[in-house]
């Protein structure tokens, strides 16, 4: 009876992973004010072209987007819980470049972006 109750257990959490499969992900962008809409059932996230300018924008404060810039590429902190507001310690906030915070910092450094996803670069 047991080994007919495993089988079950195993069966029915094989159907709910193939049912799973064939999921996307909603993707979430910025509207003209920063705010997070949504774009739709695609799964993909659209790679980012942002200057200084606008990347400051992208603060993470209010329901907007957290944003970071290191050596150049762009990374989304929205969702990390060390980012919280837009902001992972006093003085570290989104929405700036971090390079020279991230290459200088005795406690970690730029290995902490793995945790994050990169989503775009910084431009002219």
């Amino acid at each position: 009876m047991k080994k007919i109750s495993m089988l079950i257990g195993f069966f029915a959490l094989f159907m709910t992973l193939a049912a799973c499969e064939g999921t996307t992900t909603t993707t979430r962008d910025n509207d003209t004010n920063g705010n997070i809409v949504d774009n739709g059932d695609n799964g993909e996230t659209e790679w980012l072209e942002l200057t200084l300018e606008e990347l400051a924008e992208f603060d993470g404060r209010e329901g907007r987007r957290g944003i970071i810039a290191y050596e150049g590429y762009l990374y989304e902190v929205t969702d990390s819980p060390r980012w919280r507001n837009g902001v992972h310690e006093p003085g570290i906030t989104a929405g700036n470049d971090l390079t020279d915070e991230l290459n200088n910092n005795i406690r970690h450094g730029a290995e902490m972006l793995n945790r994050v996803p990169r989503i775009g670069e910084l431009v002219d």
